[in-house]
């Protein structure tokens, strides 16, 4: 009996948003970088903003982004990381405001070949340092938006303490 595909295999032919839970900053930039090199947008950026020191840059962004005008600009890694993969790491350091801007976007946009939303061709994958599910019970993350974006899900918490991903 042959081993089953590691999972950015399995989900090549899905844009969905990808969810990686706990290990290094290293680990969860790696499972993203993994799933991207799968995807049908392996020939586009690779972008990273660590929201923990990036949030006035992706809040600017998003701002943009939702005002429905927004602005090309290199310092835009909405822009930049369209039609690849945009990896938000330590999403859970961002403040409530800006969670809300994050939902906001996320409920606009649409993965490409869906006739709903807006035209942002990209790939969205989301790095939690802490557990998503204690956040959000603690009140110190949006409900909403953890279920806008636990799509696919890699736990790298699980395999550290013997489990499967």
């Amino acid at each position: 009996m042959s081993a089953a595909p590691p999972l950015p295999q399995l989900h090549r032919h899905s844009l969905s948003h990808v969810l990686v839970i706990g290990g290094s900053q290293a680990e969860r930039e790696a499972i993203a970088a993994a799933f991207h090199r799968e995807s049908a947008l392996r020939t586009g950026p690779f972008v990273v903003v660590r929201c923990s020191r990036q949030a006035s840059t992706l809040c600017r962004a998003l701002e943009w982004w939702l005002s429905r005008s927004p602005r090309r600009s290199g310092s835009n890694p909405l822009w930049t990381a369209e039609r690849g993969t945009l990896l938000l790491d330590c999403v859970d350091a961002l403040s409530r405001d800006a969670q809300r801007l994050l939902l906001a976007f996320v409920a606009w946009i649409r993965v490409p070949g869906d006739s709903a939303g807006a035209p942002w061709a990209g790939r969205l994958v989301t790095g939690f340092q802490h557990d998503p599910d204690a956040l959000v019970e603690d009140g110190r993350f949006l409900d909403e938006l953890y279920d806008a974006l636990d799509k696919i899900r890699v736990d790298l918490s699980a395999t550290r303490q013997g489990g499967a991903a």
